[in-house]
């Protein structure tokens, strides 16, 4: 009898449990509904049903699983309704993100997110996004393009190069690790890394890499013949630019210490004290990698040489400007974990470049010194607004200038022609 009553007890709860799951499922979930309706008008591009139902989830069912996705596409529905728009689309698309932290979703939305910074033009947003994005899934298989893109927004040589070698790290098995060192080749010789360079050359047939990056790697290491043999090649390819690495091998092939005594035996003798004298032994000096003590002929010369010379206080602007553009340092900060820029140089040629414009309008240097400051604005101090003035200025007064068309390049990539 006991036994009888345990069986009928146990059929019941089972029963219970059968009846309790049906209900479930005969009670239709508000918010799933809700958020099946949102989708229908989504997918037949009824944007504004699909936001309005949308928003309802988030007001009403916030703590909802589908109130969560509900940020992912009404992120998407804002972006394709207005330009106005953008900024919530990006805080919607972000909130979803941050809801499906390490999913797809989250991968989905930053991608959103760098599709619209991408299409403002905005690269500081676009480059952060970007990173975030490989930091996150730096193994996924749809990152390799991201990491690509991330190299070539990146301003230095040497942080290209750090990203295409993380890419490397990441896909030993990548199908284009030869093009990514193709890539890799140009940017350590740009950086002036030439042990690493080095290494690729060694390991890649060098004829399937970049003649100018070869030829300019060659003269780097001192390699002369080899040097002048790869610019046959680049001299049918591109006659100007070959003309100037011809140019450049013979100043690094004369003699170089024994021009540089007789120019500084001119540079002392009081006969030969001329401003031409001393521009020729500061070029002699900085082609002999000797910046700073050209610096300092061209400081110590100004007032009796160059201060209110018309003719020759412009070139001592735009040299010293040159010179100093190019002391950019690095410094560990105090954790000693990253390394911070030195901007002081940059700053100081900014000015020789800005007084030359300023106080020589007429001197055919300054369209040299409007694209310099554009250089300096770009790559090292990120001032915008006057990189864009300078540009407009060069394209503008200077219109048919080599440096005028690189300038409508800067606009043109930034959307701001």
């Amino acid at each position: 009898m006991k036994r009888f009553i345990i069986v009928i007890f146990l059929i019941s709860i089972s029963c219970f449990n059968i009846i309790a799951q049906t209900s479930d499922l005969l009670i239709e979930d508000p918010a799933k509904k809700l958020f099946d309706e949102a989708m229908s008008y989504y997918r037949s591009k009824d944007q504004m049903r699909a936001k309005e139902d949308f928003i309802e989830l988030i007001n009403n069912y916030g703590t909802s699983n589908y109130a969560r996705q509900s940020y992912f596409y009404l992120g998407k529905v804002y972006r394709s309704l207005s330009q106005e728009q953008m900024d919530k689309s990006i805080d919607l698309l972000k909130k979803a993100a941050l809801a499906f932290s390490g999913t797809e979703v989250e991968k989905s939305a930053l991608k959103e997110i760098a599709d619209i910074y991408r299409e403002a033009g905005r690269v500081d947003n676009l480059l952060n996004t970007l990173t975030r994005l490989v930091n996150t899934f730096p193994r996924s298989l749809d990152m390799m393009s991201v990491y690509m893109e991330i190299a070539d927004l990146k301003k230095e040589s040497k942080e290209k190069a750090e990203f295409l070698e993380k890419y490397l790290n990441n896909f030993e098995d990548a199908p284009d690790r030869d093009q990514i060192k193709k890539r890799l080749f140009v940017y350590y010789v740009d950086s002036g890394n030439i042990t690493k360079a080095t290494d690729i050359w060694k390991n890649i047939e060098q004829g399937l890499l970049p003649i100018e990056s070869s030829v300019e790697f060659l003269i780097k290491k001192g390699e002369w013949d080899l040097a002048r043999k790869y610019l046959k090649v680049l001299e049918k390819r591109d006659p100007e630019n070959a003309k100037k690495k011809e140019e450049l091998i013979a100043q690094k092939t004369y003699n170089l210490d024994e021009i540089t005594r007789k120019a500084k035996e001119a540079y002392q003798d009081s006969d030969y004290d001329s401003p031409v004298v001393i521009l020729k032994y500061v070029d002699l000096l900085a082609l002999d990698n000797k910046k700073n003590e050209a610096l300092n002929v061209l400081e110590d010369s100004y007032e009796d040489h160059f201060r209110n010379n018309s003719v020759f206080e412009p070139v001592y602007l735009y040299k010293t400007g040159v010179i100093l553009s190019d002391q950019v340092k690095y410094f560990l900060d105090e954790t000693g974990s990253r390394y911070i820029k030195d901007t002081s140089s940059i700053k100081k040629a900014r000015e020789r470049f800005e007084t030359l414009i300023d106080v020589y309008e007429d001197s055919p240097l300054v369209k040299d010194a409007l694209y310099k400051i554009i250089t300096i604005d770009k790559d090292h101090l990120f001032m915008w607004d006057d990189l864009k003035e300078k540009a407009k200025i060069l394209v503008d007064e200077y219109p048919d200038s080599d440096e005028a068309e690189k300038a409508q390049a800067i606009l043109e990539k930034y959307g701001w022609n």
